[in-house]
C-alpha cells in the first residue's frame, strides 16, 4: 500500500469515529518499504541508564496527514514515558528536513510540564525523579517460587493488614497469626476530594478498625495496594484521576497536598510496632504478586519462574509486574492512561466527564481508562444501545454522565450491565466483548515496551468476578492478541493459606478481596 493510500485509510477511519490502533500504525510504518524517514528517540531512564527507540515515518502531503503523524509520535513518546519513565528525552533525526523539523517542533511543544495533556507525563516523571533515589539500590537474585513461599510463611506471624485502595472503594483485610480475622469494604469517590487530608484520613481510620477486629494495638506489618506510581514503597506519581479534585482546587498548593498522600506510608507506620514493615506497591503489581503467590502454592513453579504479569480491571485499569526475582521493576508501568487509539475523532470531542468521551479526565486526551474498565463499559453501552443505561444516566447542559449524587451509581450501573450480559442480553454481551478487544490492544503495547516473557495475564477486579463476563473478555482479547492467555484471579486461584480461607467465605470472593490478601503477604516481603 502506498503512503498516500495508507494515510487516506487511517484518516477516513478516524474521521468516521473509527479506531486507529497505534500498534497497527507502528507495524504498518515499520514494515513498509516506502517509509523514507527515521527518528531516534534517545531516553535517559530514571536510573540514568539509556534506552533507544526508533520511529519509522512516512512523508506527509497535507495537514490531515501531518496531524496523524504528530499524534502518532506524541502517543509513542507518551506511552514510553508512562511505561518505563525517564529523566530526559531527545529526538535524533535529519535536522535538514523541514517536514521533520515541523513535526518534532509540534511534538516538543505538547510535552511542556505546564501544559495540560501530554505535559502530565513530564510532571509525573519530574516528581518521580525528585521523590526517588536509585543510589545504592541493588538487585538480589532469587528463586521466585521459593521466595514467594517464604514470604507467605513470614506473613503467618503477627498482626498484618492488607489495604487495597481503589477508585470507588477500599477493600481491607487483617490476619492474626495466619488466621483471617476480618475484612472491610468502604465506598468512596476520591476524585471529588479537595485536599490530601480527605484522601488520607479514611485510610488511617479504616486501618484502626482492622486493629480492633484483630484485638490488637499495633500491626506487625502493613501492605498497601495503591492506584498510582509507587517506587521503593513511595507514592510518587500524582497524576491520576483520583487526585483530580485536588488538582482543580485553586485554594491549595497541589504539591503540598500530594505530599500528604505520598507520606501515607509514614502515617500508617505509626500504627505498627517499632520494627514493623510498610510496603506500598501499585495496585496492578500487587495483583501480579498475589497471582505469583497462589501459583507458587499450587506448585506451578515453571509458570512463574520468569515473573508474573497481571491486569486489574475495576473502576479503571491497572497493570502489574513482578520480575524473576520477585521485585516490582522501579518504573511507572502506567498503562492505564496510555494511548492505544489515535483515531475516534468524534468521541474525542466530548468533554472528559461525558460518558461518551474517549478523553481521560487525568490527561485530557484519549486514554486506556476509556477503552477498558468501568468508564469503558458505560461508553460502549451507550454506543451500542443507550437503553442499557436506563435509570442510571443524567443529562446536564448536553453532558451525559452516570448519576453520582446524592449517591454514586457507577458501581451499581456496572453490576447492572454485568447482570444483563449474564442473562444473555446480546447488547450487554457486546459491551464486554469490545472491552476484551481493547484489552488486547493494551497487551500489544505492553509487549512492545516491556516484553514480558510470560504469555499469561492474570486478571483481578470486578471484571473477573463472574465467569460469564470473564469469558467474554477472553473471547474479545483473543481476537486482538491470540498468543496470550487471560486467567481469572477468582476462587480457582486460591491455594495459599489466607486465600483458601477467603475462598470459603460466602459473602465475599477472591476476585473482590484477593488484592487485599496479596497486600497482607506483601507486608512480610524482605
Amino acid at each position: 500500500m502506498s503512503c498516500n493510500l495508507m494515510f487516506s485509510e487511517y484518516l477516513k477511519k478516524a474521521r468516521l469515529n473509527g479506531n486507529v490502533w497505534i500498534a497497527d500504525v507502528r507495524e504498518e510504518f515499520n514494515s513498509s518499504s516506502q517509509i523514507p524517514f527515521e527518528v531516534k528517540l534517545k531516553l535517559t531512564l530514571l536510573d540514568n541508564n539509556e534506552r533507544e527507540f526508533r520511529l519509522h515515518l512516512p512523508d506527509y502531503s497535507d495537514e490531515g496527514e501531518k496531524k496523524l503523524l504528530t499524534d502518532y509520535i506524541s502517543a509513542s513518546l507518551y506511552n514510553i514515558l508512562a511505561a518505563v519513565g525517564g529523566r530526559r528525552y531527545e529526538f535524533i533525526y535529519d535536522e535538514e528536513n523541514d517536514k521533520l523539523n515541523s513535526l518534532i517542533f509540534e511534538v516538543n511543544n505538547r510535552f511542556k510540564p505546564e501544559i495540560r495533556g501530554y505535559g502530565k507525563i513530564i510532571r509525573e516523571n519530574q516528581r518521580i525523579s525528585s521523590h526517588i533515589s536509585f543510589d545504592g539500590k541493588t538487585v538480589e537474585k532469587r528463586n521466585l517460587p521459593e521466595y514467594l513461599r517464604k514470604t507467605v510463611s513470614d506473613a503467618q506471624k503477627g498482626v498484618r493488614a492488607g489495604i487495597d485502595v481503589g477508585g470507588t472503594d477500599i477493600k481491607l483485610a487483617v490476619s492474626k497469626d495466619g488466621i483471617l480475622a476480618g475484612t472491610l469494604e468502604y465506598d468512596w469517590n476520591p476524585s471529588v476530594f479537595k485536599t490530601g487530608d480527605e484522601f488520607v484520613r479514611p485510610v488511617i481510620e479504616l486501618a484502626k478498625k482492622l486493629l480492633g477486629m484483630a484485638g490488637a494495638e499495633k500491626f506487625d506489618g502493613i501492605g498497601l495496594s495503591f492506584p498510582d506510581v509507587c517506587i521503593f514503597d513511595k507514592i510518587c506519581g500524582g497524576e491520576t484521576p483520583k487526585t483530580l479534585g485536588i488538582h482543580n482546587n485553586s485554594d491549595v498548593d497541589y504539591e503540598r497536598e500530594f505530599k500528604k498522600i505520598s507520606d501515607l506510608g509514614a502515617a500508617l507506620k505509626e500504627l505498627c510496632i517499632e520494627n514493623g514493615e510498610i510496603h506500598i506497591v501499585n495496585d496492578g503489581s500487587v495483583a501480579a504478586f498475589a497471582a505469583g503467590v497462589e501459583l507458587a502454592f499450587k506448585g506451578d513453579d515453571e509458570l512463574i519462574s520468569d515473573g508474573v504479569f497481571s491486569y486489574a480491571l475495576g473502576t479503571s485499569f491497572g497493570s502489574g509486574w513482578i520480575d524473576e526475582n520477585g521485585d516490582v521493576p522501579p518504573i511507572p508501568q502506567e498503562f492505564y492512561d496510555s494511548i492505544i487509539d489515535i483515531g475516534s475523532y468524534e468521541s474525542g470531542l466530548f468533554a472528559a466527564r461525558d460518558l461518551r468521551s474517549t478523553v481521560s479526565e487525568a490527561s485530557g486526551f484519549q486514554g486506556v481508562d476509556r477503552y477498558v474498565g468501568q468508564a469503558a463499559a458505560f461508553r460502549y453501552a451507550y454506543d451500542i444501545n443507550p437503553s442499557l443505561l436506563d435509570g442510571f444516566i443524567e443529562e446536564n447542559n448536553g453532558m451525559l454522565k452516570i448519576i453520582s449524587e446524592p449517591s454514586d451509581m457507577r458501581k451499581l450501573c456496572l453490576e447492572h450491565l454485568m447482570r444483563l450480559a449474564k442473562s444473555g442480553n446480546e447488547d450487554a454481551k457486546a459491551v464486554f466483548l469490545k472491552i476484551g478487544e481493547c484489552l488486547g490492544q493494551v497487551s500489544r503495547e505492553v509487549e512492545y515496551l516491556l516484553q514480558p516473557e510470560s504469555d499469561m495475564r492474570y486478571i483481578f477486579g470486578r471484571f473477573a468476578k463472574y465467569p460469564e463476563i470473564f469469558s467474554l473478555l477472553k473471547e474479545g482479547h483473543k481476537k486482538t492478541m491470540p498468543k496470550l492467555e487471560l486467567i481469572a484471579a477468582d476462587d480457582g486461584l486460591a491455594f495459599s493459606p489466607l486465600m483458601v480461607q477467603l475462598a470459603k467465605k460466602r459473602d465475599i470472593t477472591v476476585a473482590q478481596f484477593g488484592q487485599a490478601i496479596g497486600a497482607i503477604y506483601l507486608s512480610a516481603k524482605k
